[in-house]
């Protein structure tokens, strides 16, 4: 097996791992807060401190593997998370607490964010030109994605049938299988790189940082939207939609799927590259989707598919276009790459704080029917994307204005 094979596989299990452990925690918050209740729920505060927890390490952390190893680092982060998942899959600190639940998804992401930036490095570094970087880029997506359809299908359905310890024993053997994969690739290989090719600086163009930025922002709102649902959907879809557990995990699943779909043909599409006005049109379907989700009324599980696939579209897109601008870089890949992680947990977490301040407001000013509250996440959602094209759109623009009197 290539190397790059073997970190594309690790993604997917610790990929898998992320979704489920809070998918997880969350059902375990929910089960026990009554039906059709409007008080503030504890899953979205999780949510929340997970992404805070992941921006943080992801800007401050993210140059540890830079300084001292990417394989060194995932070593170290993957045996952190076996050691996590026994603690909670054999319930030594007793019945489940929601201090227990915080403190899990605290240290979770704070190796998540150590871990995909190393990964990220390793996979950046390696510029083998006969493959290019967005083909790279595409089946590390190809991957984490893969494992976030795997997570949000079988945590639902393993929560609600064998209970939530079941769940973390299952994560606690797809780390411990990680861990074991990186210790035998260290013995043979040490930290040495993927391979020994690097970003030149002829590889980049001079408009680059311009289509990072873009990228970036683009990035930002598309998670704003993702924290907002993804922190909601669990208490919304038992509430509004009267859906089970496996049904929650399985309709989330569809936009990882959708997701795991677009970066199958979308690192062979170049025509993206580089484009600015086309990569803005390709956001817009992320607003058609929330807009159709708004509106589908309650147990038309057909049409909430069909906007989970539109939202699906647009968040995969504007992820890819911040990595592949973003990992375009000659040095420092794994802080470049956490810049990248830093905009991606910061949109999320603006997407779940805002809906922690607007749900109990729309509440307490009986703006809507309590049991339909996970609606105002989707409208918060929508806004910032459609101010998210805006500010794209003027960006543009006074960039056209500035280039082109300069061609005369």
């Amino acid at each position: 097996m290539k190397r790059t094979h073997l970190y594309y596989i690790l993604s997917v299990a610790i990929s898998c791992c992320m979704v489920g452990g809070l998918l997880n925690s969350q059902l375990i918050i929910v089960e026990r807060t009554p039906q059709g209740t409007v008080s503030m729920g504890r899953e979205l505060l999780l949510y929340s401190w997970g992404v805070f927890v992941y921006a943080l390490g992801s800007l401050s952390l993210s140059w540890l593997s830079d300084k001292y190893g990417r394989v060194r680092c995932i070593g170290v982060v993957t045996l952190v998370l076996t050691i996590l998942h026994g603690i909670l899959g054999w319930n030594l600190l007793g019945s489940y607490k929601v201090w227990h639940l915080f403190l899990y998804w605290g240290v979770f992401n704070i190796c998540l964010s150590i871990f995909f930036t190393a990964v990220e490095g390793l996979l950046s570094e390696y510029q083998d030109h006969r493959i290019p970087l967005a083909r790279r880029l595409g089946a590390y997506c190809l991957s984490w994605c893969a494992g976030n359809a795997l997570g949000s299908f079988i945590t639902g359905y393993t929560k609600e049938r064998s209970g939530a310890h079941t769940v973390y024993r299952v994560l606690f053997i797809l780390c411990l299988a990680a861990f074991l994969a990186v210790l035998l690739d260290w013995r043979r290989h040490g930290s040495s790189r993927l391979g020994h090719h690097a970003v030149d600086h002829k590889d980049i163009r001079p408009d680059t940082l311009f289509y990072t930025m873009l990228g970036r922002i683009g990035l930002f709102f598309s998670c704003l939207v993702w924290g907002a649902l993804a922190s909601s959907f669990p208490r919304f879809g038992r509430d509004f939609h009267h859906l089970s557990e496996g049904g929650i995990g399985n309709l989330l699943g569809t936009i990882f799927f959708t997701n795991l779909m677009v970066f199958l043909w979308f690192p062979f599409w170049k025509k993206w590259q580089y484009n600015a006005p086309l990569q803005i049109a390709l956001q817009s379907a992320t607003p058609a989707g929330l807009i159709l989700a708004i509106f589908t009324p309650s147990g038309s599980i057909l049409l909430l598919r069909i906007a989970f696939v539109l939202i699906g579209i647009g968040w995969s897109i504007s992820y890819f276009f911040s990595i592949y601008y973003s990992l375009m870089v000659p040095t420092d890949h794994a802080k470049s790459g956490g810049l990248h992680e830093g905009f991606l947990s910061l949109g999320s977490l603006s997407g779940s704080l805002a809906v922690i301040g607007l749900i109990p407001l729309a509440a307490k000013m009986n703006l809507i029917d309590p049991e339909r509250l996970g609606a105002v996440a989707l409208l918060t959602g929508f806004l910032g994307m459609i101010l998210s094209l805006y500010i794209q759109t003027a960006l543009l623009k006074r960039r056209q204005k500035r280039i082109v009197p300069d061609a005369y």
